[in-house]
């Protein structure tokens, strides 16, 4: 039994001492690598998703707040009552805007208190978006391909805030779009709105048209 014991702590100790060479050898291998900064593009380059969706076919305005990174434009290859959607980001990420738009939606002005005259619509959107299974193992082969020149990043992989949205528009429908901005304009659903109007006089019912 004390052979058994001895020979136990004999391994023990062998693999502790190898455990420590193999960690010199390591820290020896890490000294001769060379900090190269910051890598912003692993694995990373411009996509576009796209899809299409209906206007609705009333004719009413169509407002919608302000945000830097949605913007609607004008164009001719664009068929009437007809959008396209399009989202840019990196491929390391899917993302794809939803765009909703409904009607019988009402402004108010925050600072007069008074509402829209007559019904608008209101474009709502926002990102269906998840982290595309390809991200870990892509950045996994660029840190080892890096690795193994002898290189050393700050990996900036999952930076996602580039992500815009366009809404492609006939330039007739294009007419039909308001931009409007928080600080300025509440919108209320129509619920909301007959409800708005019962606790209010009558003098500060209306605005002017949109």
């Amino acid at each position: 039994m004390k052979r058994f014991y001895k020979i136990a702590v004999s391994c023990f100790i062998s693999g502790l001492i190898l455990i420590g060479i193999g960690g010199a050898v390591t820290v020896y291998d890490v000294s001769t690598f060379t900090y190269k900064g910051d890598k912003y593009d692993v694995g990373q380059k411009a996509v576009v998703y796209r899809n299409e969706i209906e206007l609705p076919n009333n004719n009413s305005k169509i407002v919608y707040f302000d945000d830097y990174n949605f913007k609607i434009v004008s164009d001719d290859s664009v068929a009437e009552n007809k959008a396209v959607v399009e989202t840019s980001c990196n491929n390391m990420r899917y993302a794809e805007t939803v765009v909703e738009i409904n009607e019988n939606y009402y402004l108010k002005n925050l600072d007069t208190y008074n509402y829209s005259k007559y019904p608008v619509n209101y474009l709502h959107h926002y990102y269906s978006n998840s982290t595309s299974n390809k991200t870990g193992t892509t950045v996994l082969k660029d840190i080892l391909n890096d690795l193994k020149n002898k290189e050393i990043y700050n990996y900036n992989a999952f930076s996602y805030d580039d992500t815009e949205s366009t809404l492609r528009v006939s330039p007739k429908d294009y007419e039909r779009f308001t931009k409007i901005y928080s600080y300025k304009y509440d919108i209320l659903n129509e619920d909301e709105y007959n409800i708005a109007i019962m606790d209010t006089t009558s003098e500060y019912t209306y605005e002017e048209e949109y």
